[in-house]
């Protein structure tokens, strides 16, 4: 509900294909929709003191990134407030002025930010050190492959020292299911390393 307003909430639905956000008021009325588009709200965060924004978490500029966005819940006005690509996390505080903005990608750990609700950095809490960087280990990448229309990402782990005009052999790994999904974000995953350091190309979510 906004809370400005206790008549008006906000609903997510899939409606249209994608995952987006409506506002709606107590007597099931849809009074607009307020975000659109070929990519998803993947979780609402919350709505400022005014009930003017919300705040969420989504995928607008790739499937295989998450950032932090702000939108006018009366024209739509989106406005992205995390920068670096990656996968990114957000936790407000109580009035909506700042966040902790937590992210990684394939070649970064860990970086944790405090930011104001317009995007602008205040402040580094964390700038972790790669925990690998002393161990000699393959490239990591992430490429899609298209199946009958349908693009799917993975990602690859290649060996040491791995020289492309020669042929290896390759682990196709499999674990749980189309929810297992690929994102930029910095993994461990030693399993998936440890058999490219044996001389295998890993294909894996």
């Amino acid at each position: 509900f906004l809370p400005n307003e206790n008549n008006k909430f906000i609903w997510q639905s899939e409606r249209d294909g994608y995952n987006h956000l409506y506002l709606y008021n107590t007597n099931g009325k849809m009074i607009r929709q307020i975000t659109s588009g070929k990519w998803m709200v993947t979780k609402l965060l919350g709505v400022d003191a005014k009930g003017e924004y919300a705040y969420f978490e989504g995928t607008k500029e790739s499937p295989l990134e998450r950032h932090i966005y702000s939108v006018n819940i009366d024209n739509g006005d989106l406005k992205k407030l995390s920068i670096e690509q990656g996968t990114h996390m957000a936790l407000f505080n109580s009035s909506f002025t700042h966040f902790i903005d937590a992210y990684s990608s394939t070649n970064v750990p860990k970086k944790i930010l405090i930011k104001t609700n317009k995007g602008d950095q205040v402040k580094s809490l964390l700038d972790a050190p790669n925990p690998l960087s002393d161990y000699t280990l393959g490239e990591t990448s992430i490429f899609p492959i298209l199946n009958e229309g349908t693009v799917l990402y993975c990602r690859m782990v290649t060996p040491p020292n791995y020289d492309k005009t020669k042929k290896y052999p390759t682990l196709l790994y499999c674990q749980g299911g189309p929810q297992s999904t690929v994102s930029q974000f910095f993994s461990y995953r030693w399993n998936l390393r440890l058999m490219a350091s044996k001389g295998y190309i890993v294909i894996a979510p």
